[in-house]
């Protein structure tokens, strides 16, 4: 069991891994965009 466990643990680390980065960029675009829009919102009033 220990074995097996160790084998699972880093096989879905790097694809974990990916997946922050994903979703940084994603949390990264999400606030751009966020602030683009707030920033426009600014302008307007």
């Amino acid at each position: 069991p220990a074995a097996l466990t160790e084998r699972l643990v880093p096989a879905p680390e790097k694809p974990k891994d990916e997946d922050a980065e994903l979703d940084a960029n994603a949390v990264f675009a999400k606030l751009s965009a966020l602030k683009s829009k707030n920033t426009d919102n600014d302008d307007d009033e």
